[in-house]
């Protein structure tokens, strides 16, 4: 199920460095931001006074299928990252080992956007995006005056996806409701006659080779780097967010608070 990635004309289309990462000190950090995301919207959903950082005011009906939709799809990123750091039962371990994390971050250090893919590389399809999902701050229904705001993580996510497939063959993904218009205008087809296999999803879609120097275009001068070894080290904003060890031991907010990157 891939999420919608919305934003709006007046963000800022900031530099952004995209790479596929493997060091688990920072897939630890992007999981700490990952639960802050559905924190935060667990917050937005409840309105004050569980809103811990800032009153949004009350949600608005239009809201709502987009915060469900929304928290959903970080849960399951999250959950894809934490088997990737081995923090996941041996059912887990197998479903994703075939899967590559991606993130999005500007020169600053903030995390802006994440996917997670299984690379299939057979029958035509190259890759699967399960998940695909960016900052709260770029949600419309939150901090629009926030300066880490931008626009064009989720295109430069999928992008970054082009350079690193292993074998010929098309993207697939099968979106929500939501996230049709979103994909379309990337260049993904309907798949006719296709059985959703995605608890949430409407349609199977499919960005073919045809198709990736359209994409390319669109993310022209955006990416400034593809190599993990250059993103920044993360700003981890939302660390309270995590369990602490107890007994003596490390819990997860102490790990990605020691990671450096």
């Amino acid at each position: 199920m891939a999420a919608l990635v919305v934003s709006d004309a007046a963000i800022a289309l900031n530099p952004l460095l995209v790479a596929p990462v493997e060091d688990r000190g920072r897939l630890m950090s992007i999981y700490s931001e990952l639960k802050g995301w559905q924190c935060r919207t667990n917050e937005r959903e409840l309105g004050p006074p569980s809103c811990k950082y800032e009153d949004f005011g009350d949600i608005l009906r239009s809201e709502r299928d987009a915060i469900s939709n929304y928290y959903n799809i970080a849960q399951k990123t999250s959950e894809v990252v934490l088997a990737k750091l081995g923090y996941c039962g041996p059912e887990s371990l197998a479903k994703f080992k075939d899967y590559k994390i991606i993130a999005a971050y500007d020169p600053k250090g903030n995390l802006q956007g994440v996917a997670a893919v299984k690379i299939i590389g057979k029958k035509g399809v190259a890759a699967k995006v399960d998940y695909l999902v960016t900052a709260f701050w770029n949600m419309p229904f939150n901090e629009p005056k926030n300066p880490a705001r931008t626009r064009g993580s989720g295109t430069c996510l999928i992008e970054r996806l082009i350079e690193i497939l292993p074998t010929d063959g098309a993207i697939f993904l099968e979106p929500t409701a939501a996230a049709v218009e979103f994909y379309s205008k990337r260049f993904f087809q309907v798949i006719k006659n296709w059985t959703p296999k995605t608890d949430g999803a409407v349609c199977g879609m499919a960005l073919y080779q045809k198709d990736f120097a359209k994409l390319r275009e669109k993310t022209e001068g955006q990416i400034t780097s593809c190599d993990e070894s250059r993103l920044p080290p993360t700003i981890k904003h939302y660390l309270d967010y995590l369990p602490r060890g107890r007994r003596g031991e490390k819990g997860l907010r102490e790990l990605a608070q020691e990671s450096k990157v």
